[in-house]
């Protein structure tokens, strides 16, 4: 069998905390947190057994599982000013977030069984596919945040699961018994806000 497991969990962030004696002043001002996070995993678990003779059996089990989870944390904020001010130009908080699983599990299992006895092979294969990552953009606690192109608070999330799935278990004998199982389980729970 095989057990396979990723997690991605990081922190990204664009930010302006304070802005010192003589304030920000810019032509233009632009904070971008831009994060693309992807697992990309491939687990296969193989097994074949086989008897000779008058009497016995054969059994095969082939167990593949695998774990996948991305839990990131993007923001980009402006907080903590007195005196912010675009001149001529206008003011962009931008968090973007592009999460990716992709994931392929395959479990097999064979059993011949050349005797009197019997065959028994199974496959079982599972995916746990999970997202849940925050992504938020704001200004915060800021006297004066001027622009003369306007001023944009933007979060945009953008999350995928693929995953693909497969247990083949084949059993060949006087008594013949064959079991493949599959389980996904994909979960996108991520948080956006922008203020």
């Amino acid at each position: 069998g095989i057990s396979a497991v990723n997690r991605i969990a990081i922190d990204v962030s664009a930010t302006i905390d304070g802005d010192g004696a003589t304030g920000i002043h810019a032509t233009g001002i632009s904070l971008v947190a831009d994060d693309k996070s992807k697992v990309n995993a491939l687990g296969d678990a193989i097994s074949i057994a086989a008897s000779f003779g008058f009497a016995g059996g054969a059994l095969s089990v082939g167990v593949a599982l695998a774990e996948n989870k991305i839990d990131n944390h993007v923001e980009a904020a402006i907080r903590n000013t007195v005196d912010i001010d675009a001149t001529s130009g206008g003011i962009s908080v931008l968090a973007k977030e592009s999460n990716r699983i992709e994931a392929t599990t395959v479990a097999a299992a064979a059993a011949v069984s050349i005797t009197l006895g019997a065959a028994i092979s199974g496959g079982a294969a599972s995916a746990l596919n999970t997202i849940t990552s925050r992504t938020s953009a704001w200004i915060e606690d800021s006297d004066s945040v001027e622009a003369s192109q306007g001023v944009t608070v933007a979060a945009e999330d953008t999350a995928t699961i693929d995953a693909e799935i497969l247990a083949v278990s084949a059993a060949v004998g006087y008594v013949s018994i064959a079991v493949g199982l599959t389980l996904a389980d994909n979960q996108a729970l991520n948080t956006v806000s922008a203020r």
